[in-house]
């Protein structure tokens, strides 16, 4: 059994040992160990405006030790519970805001992990504010004293999509791509690319939704190959009958961009069944160089999620579940953004928002391979309160020394959430 160290990063930390077992070759995982309790400290959480509030995406590693999120709520009063933020935690363990959204015209309710270009500046979008009111991208360019924030794109809630949620993908071309849970042609939610022009950006759709059987409501953004072909997946479209079970949305798909000119040819490369194999993918993807896909589902599988693994077979992939989650020690419920991490071992690790201990306050838990099969253990099992975590939704990061870090959606002294970080 191996132990990690659990610590809330602020302008101190506080720590103790939890212990996950790990389960057996019929993956049936063993219960966190009794010394999996509460933290007896909070050094720095989420306060509520004028700083952020339930952040729900995964940190970007900066270049000197430093981290950036962004925050569904907090910051400006303009909007019921804050505007949202975004956010650094530097290297000593402080948070510093830098930037609060106020709604109009700049957005409002942050809910995609960040990107950064080559000098530094990050990019984002809102899935709500701006003119319109249907979600920005924007983008945050560092200065001496402080960051400029700039609206590239505010989205009218017609053909050009509406309520942008996962996170942007930079082309070699420079330009941005990303998603909308809605609108477009089919109001199923679109892939758009945002292209400069001197100081602005124009926006393509470079692929709308429709719905069975192509893909309906992306949840989250896009990755790429070395080839330049994007991934993603729909929360729903695909299959809508399977084996007698009907679902008039279907279970979710996971589809492929390839480049085609100056556009992209789009097609599902896995539907699901909503049975074993899982269903409603809300997570982005992770790639390998063989081009193997690693992914997520929120439900299915033995009900509570799975971890699955499409792997490229000439013109087709093949899906297999690497762990289908129970529900109770284990975890349930995965909602990782932007998804699953890997680290040089091959071993995957992500969160899950339910589920743990009797709280079901949500784990942090690892994959581990085992020959064919993956073995699953739990990091963490959140207690919920002032002393821990809550809900944790977004992804993990691994930094130099092999911590693990992420946020949770609640807990922490404020219940507004906080940030965690786990040690070998």
């Amino acid at each position: 059994m191996r132990c990690y160290v659990v610590t809330v990063l602020a302008v101190g930390f506080s720590s103790l040992t939890a212990c996950g077992g790990a389960s057996n070759g019929a993956f049936a995982p063993a219960p966190p160990s009794a010394s999996v309790r509460p933290l007896s400290d909070v050094l720095y959480s989420f306060g509520g405006s004028p700083d952020g509030a339930y952040p729900d995406v995964g940190l970007l590693a900066g270049r000197k030790g430093e981290y950036y999120g962004t925050s569904a709520g907090g910051g400006s009063s303009n909007c019921q519970g804050g505007c949202g933020t975004v956010y650094e935690i530097t290297a000593a363990g402080k948070e510093n805001v830098l930037y609060s959204f106020q709604g109009a015209p700049d957005g409002a309710n942050p809910y995609a992990t960040l990107i950064m270009d080559k000098e530094g500046a990050l990019y984002g979008d809102t899935e709500s504010g701006g003119d319109a009111d249907w979600g920005t991208v924007f983008k945050l360019t560092p200065g001496r004293q402080s960051w400029t924030e700039s609206v590239l794109y505010v989205f009218q809630g017609g053909s050009d999509g509406l309520l942008p949620a996962g996170g942007l993908a930079i082309s070699k071309s420079g330009a941005l791509l990303g998603t909308t849970e809605a609108g477009g042609s089919y109001d199923g939610g679109i892939v758009f690319e945002l292209t400069p022009s001197g100081s602005t950006y124009s926006e393509k759709v470079v692929h709308a939704f429709t719905g069975p059987p192509d893909g309906l409501t992306p949840l989250d953004g896009l990755v790429s190959d070395s080839s330049g072909n994007l991934y993603g997946t729909t929360q729903e479209g695909g299959l809508t009958t399977f084996h007698g079970r009907e679902r008039p949305n279907g279970w979710g798909t996971v589809f492929k961009l390839t480049p085609s000119g100056s556009t992209y040819t789009e097609s599902a490369i896995y539907r699901f069944k909503g049975l074993s194999d899982g269903k409603y993918p809300a997570s982005g993807l992770l790639p390998e160089a063989n081009g193997t896909l690693y992914g997520l589902t929120e439900s299915g599988g033995r009900k509570f999620g799975t971890v699955f693994e499409l792997v490229p077979k000439g013109s087709s992939y093949r899906h297999t579940v690497l762990y289908s989650f129970q529900g109770h020690t284990d975890g349930a419920y995965p909602e990782d953004t932007p998804g699953l991490v890997a680290d040089r071992s091959g071993n995957l690790y992500g969160t899950t928002a339910f589920g743990g201990t009797a709280c079901d306050c949500g784990t942090v838990f690892k994959l581990a391979p085992s020959g064919s099969r993956y073995t699953e253990s739990v990091l963490h099992a959140f207690q919920g309160g002032t002393g821990d975590g809550l809900q944790p939704r977004g992804s993990v990061v691994i930094d130099s020394k092999g911590n693990l870090l992420g946020p949770t959606h609640q807990g922490g002294l404020s219940n507004l959430g906080m940030i965690f970080s786990i040690a070998p």
